[in-house]
Formats: C-alpha cells, structure tokens, sequence
C-alpha cells in the first residue's frame, strides 16, 4: 500500500462526520461558535440571531452561552424587548423596527486534514446599545486542538525525520564505497 493512502486510510476515523453543506477536497469541518459577555446594556433586552438567507435558525441568545452562527447564510442579531415574542423567522416588518448589528467575525466552518483545529468560541462584547445602535467587538477567540491530531502529525514527523536520517547515511556510505 502506499504510504500516502496509508496516511489518507488513517485520518479517515478522526475526520468529523460529513454536514450538509460540501467541504472542499482535503478539508473537515470544525465547530465556530459564539458567546456574547453579559453586560448591564443587555437588561431587559432580548439578542436573537437570525439567518438573513435560508430559512430556520431563529436562536434567542442567551449572556455567556455559546450559539452557533454561519458566514454562509449571513446570521443578523436584532434587539428586541424582554417581553416580546420572536417570530420564528425574520419578516421585513420585523427585522425594520429593531435594532440590528453585524456579527464582526467570520465563521471558520472546516480546515485542512492536516489541522489539528477542532472548536473555536468567539467572545463578542457589546459596544452600544441602544435604540439606534447596537455595535459588537471581538475580544477573545479560544481555539480547542484535538490531541490525537496533534499525536499523529508528531509521530508521522518522528518517522519522517528517521527515514530521512536513514536515507542520508545510506546515501553517504554508496558514496564512499563508490
């Protein structure tokens, strides 16, 4: 077998199972969520995530929680009241009479098989919020790695670096018996 699709035959079962939308040849999906900081502007407020394209993923966003987003599909977050229910997708009556604010990062959805990446959490702060504004800054990205990538990739280095070691001292003994 060659060594390549041995290596390819190993990753297979760490790889993430499949998600809906296609991955690029030689690339996993990882998970990029985020987490909004409580905030004394967040008090009697409601922060709920809406995808702007597609249908689905109405998410009420709760302080500290980890929610997912998507770049693809264009996720929105709205202000609304405490009390006010939120409609399970955002019509353009809605989505006009509420505060909205961009999301200031872009989802990380998959990376190179050779990544060792498996989460990344986000924690956004708000900046202002108010009846005309509402403005979130990034302040933190945690990165979780998967540790039996990061075992592989060592031990694949171990055994490269000793079949080389192993190939120059072959080479330089033919050398010197020629």
């Amino acid at each position: 077998m060659p060594p390549l699709l041995a290596i390819l035959l190993a990753l297979l079962p760490l790889a993430a199972p499949a998600r809906a939308d296609i991955l690029l040849p030689g690339h996993r999906p990882v998970s990029h969520q985020l987490v909004i900081e409580a905030s004394e502007l967040w008090t009697g407020k409601r922060i709920v995530a809406f995808p702007v394209r597609g249908v689905g993923g109405t998410h009420v966003v709760e302080p500290g929680q980890p929610f997912g987003f998507s770049s693809k599909y264009g996720t929105r977050l709205y202000v609304a009241t405490g009390s006010e229910p939120v409609p399970d997708s955002a019509d353009a009556a809605w989505t006009a009479s509420h505060v909205a604010a961009a999301i200031p990062v872009s989802e990380v959805s998959s990376v190179p098989l050779i990544s060792p990446l498996e989460a990344i959490v986000t924690t956004l702060r708000i900046r202002a919020l108010d009846g005309a504004r509402f403005e979130l800054e990034v302040v933190d990205e945690s990165r979780r790695n998967d540790p039996r990538l990061i075992g592989l990739w060592w031990s694949v280095a171990l055994f490269g670096g000793f079949g080389m070691a192993w190939l120059i001292r072959r080479r330089r003994r033919a050398s010197r018996a020629g």
